[in-house]
């Protein structure tokens, strides 16, 4: 399966599951899996494989009629290469879904006009908190766990701009705490000053040169810690040899979207929604 794709991840799969609604199956050896929306709470469908994709699509497509048009969305790029130019479907493009790409080294460099406002953070978190400490953990105990915890509750306390998905990331995340021992190549970065932590990271190694950011929170009063931290996460992942960082999606949000872009991404995973065309 995609591992590099949030969608379709493990530890992304198992993590916003937390309410068990959605489930995996095999057809044809490809895996379809029947998501709830993030946003509107809907149910749809996603498939990954290579075998049979057409004769997959027909089963599903028929599944969708008899379901109320269930849609199949979240078609990995890799997946439609397979079907090329066919007259049979129509393909749109799910910009709110692709995957934002990020380069480790323009991360760690700051260079370019979007970095501007990200190395002005950072030197400014460092005025501020010159004794502020920054650690890396391949291994979540007790009270890291309470600490990420404490955490997150002063990230919610002071956050604002509470959306739709703001109640999905935690539930999420407590879930990721619950079952962490059953994933594997996680790197958590943190950052404490005078013993209390100010932010956490979560990541994981996906392959040798490649990594994902499931969770990442600050406490907002102490300026300039996301950036701060979120440049630390960069350092030691290069560290283990990781070139590429994925961020996930922004999910049609226009805050998140102009953050993810100002990030300077480098490469987006493209997903679709696919249907029959109408004869």
């Amino acid at each position: 399966m995609l591992q590099d794709h949030s969608d379709f991840n493990h530890l992304s799969l198992v993590s916003y599951n937390y309410h068990g609604e959605n489930k995996m199956s095999m057809l044809n050896e490809n895996i379809v899996i029947k998501f709830i929306d993030y946003v509107d709470k809907t149910p749809f469908l996603s498939l990954v494989g290579t075998n049979k994709i057409e004769e997959t699509l027909a089963t599903l497509f028929n599944y969708s009629e008899m379901n109320g048009g269930i849609a199949i969305k979240l078609l990995p790029a890799e997946v439609k290469s397979i079907l090329g130019e066919n007259e049979n479907y129509v393909f749109t493009e799910d910009e709110d879904n692709f995957d934002y790409v990020l380069s480790v080294d323009n991360i760690l460099e700051l260079k370019g006009k979007d970095h501007k406002n990200k190395a002005r953070a950072i030197s400014k978190f460092r005025q501020l908190y010159p004794n502020a400490i920054f650690n890396l953990s391949i291994d979540i105990n007790e009270t890291l766990t309470k600490n990420i915890k404490d955490t997150l509750d002063k990230w919610v306390e002071l956050n604002k701009e509470k959306t739709s998905l703001f109640e999905i990331e935690i539930n999420a995340l407590l879930n990721f705490l619950t079952q962490h021992h059953t994933f594997n190549n996680i790197l958590i970065t943190t950052c404490y000053i005078e013993e209390t932590m100010v932010g956490f990271s979560i990541s994981e190694i996906i392959e040798k040169k490649y990594a994902m950011n499931h969770f990442m929170k600050t406490d907002i009063s102490f300026s300039g810690s996301f950036d701060a931290l979120d440049w630390y996460t960069a350092k030691k992942l290069k560290e283990t040899g990781v070139e590429k960082i994925n961020i996930q999606q922004d999910l049609g949000l226009p805050g998140l979207r102009y953050k993810k872009k100002k990030s300077m991404p480098i490469k987006m995973f493209k997903k679709y929604q696919v249907s029959p065309k109408k004869k």
